[in-house]
């Protein structure tokens, strides 16, 4: 039994061994994440920088081809080239063009009476246990 004790090749050391190489490395992440969070208000880019890490898609835009037929991959090329693209989708509209609408009346509210009473009253009288309306 001793030798059998002793083999580190044996399915039991192993599993011994892998189940406490587990919860070791379950602590230290536990302590690393938590040392992140404390260090968060002064060094957020830490943060950002593991949170990207465990992001599941890298995404990143690969070679961009110009109407030259050449493909630039220097990240200042693309982002010009990407701005000129997108650029041309949008359009500065004229105000004057813009359609006015007409007031469907006259009368226009002139005086609101609100005083401090009414407004206690009002809060007073409201359920404490019913949600907001939409209004």
């Amino acid at each position: 039994m001793y030798k059998k004790y002793k083999d580190a090749t044996h399915p039991a050391y192993v599993q011994a061994w892998q189940r406490q190489a587990k919860f070791l490395i379950k602590k230290a992440k536990k302590e690393f994440e938590f040392k992140l969070a404390k260090k968060i208000t002064g060094q957020e880019i830490f943060f950002f920088a593991y949170a990207r890490s465990k992001s599941r898609s890298k995404v990143k835009v690969g070679a961009i081809e110009d109407s030259q037929g050449e493909l630039h991959s220097e990240s200042k090329v693309k982002a010009e080239m990407l701005n000129d693209f997108f650029s041309t989708v949008f359009t500065r509209e004229d105000a004057k063009s813009a359609p006015v609408l007409k007031p469907l009346c006259d009368a226009k509210l002139v005086d609101i009476e609100v005083s401090v009473d009414i407004i206690i009253k009002k809060l007073s009288s409201l359920k404490e246990d019913k949600a907001a309306g939409d209004d």
